[in-house]
């Protein structure tokens, strides 16, 4: 089977978080997102012990859902020992599934993190496909997170060329330094 996958992941240290700045945190990136693309990143599931006991598991976007996401047991002014964890599932199979995790809220030897991984296939893998759109998802994620250090992944089990496309190579150093632009 084809495998094409794309990660991007943003990382940042040093920033101690409550369970209500992590809970904001992360409910204002999704729904970034779901202004951004309403069609792909509107519609997020949690975790089940099978596909059908997660699909009843619908987050919506509101503080509480998200807070419960992240820690069910901690108050709003708290701090994790590790960090607060949380994940989401776009509900579809591979090769369409789509997914986002985030550790958040550390200041110690924990890194801080958003990993976006896109589908292998479909509509949204094509719209990704395209270098323009992926790098409006990358510098989204550098405007809301504001990392210390970025990494883009492409996966693939076919062999590829080397990358010599240096125009994509400069747009990405353009604009990946200030995404503000």
């Amino acid at each position: 089977m084809k495998e094409n996958r794309l990660e991007i992941l943003v990382y940042w240290k040093n920033r101690k978080a409550t369970l209500r700045e992590c809970t904001h945190a992360l409910l204002d990136f999704l729904r970034k997102l779901k202004a951004y693309q309403p069609s792909f990143f509107g519609t997020w599931y949690g975790g089940g012990r099978s596909k059908k006991e997660a699909l009843c598991n619908k987050i919506s976007l509101t503080y509480e859902c998200i807070k419960n996401r992240i820690s069910k047991r901690d108050k709003d002014d708290s701090y994790s020992e590790l960090s607060y964890m949380g994940g989401t599932w776009n509900g579809k199979d591979s090769p369409h599934g789509m997914s986002i995790s985030t550790s958040q809220g550390t200041d110690g030897q924990w890194t801080n993190s958003c990993i976006i991984a896109l589908p292998d296939e479909g509509e949204i893998y094509d719209y990704f496909q395209v270098p323009a759109h992926e790098l409006e998802l990358v510098k989204l994620m550098i405007a809301h997170w504001k990392p210390d250090y970025i990494c883009i992944h492409h996966y693939t089990n076919e062999i590829l060329p080397p990358l010599t496309d240096e125009k994509l190579l400069q747009a990405i150093k353009d604009n990946v330094i200030d995404p503000n632009t």
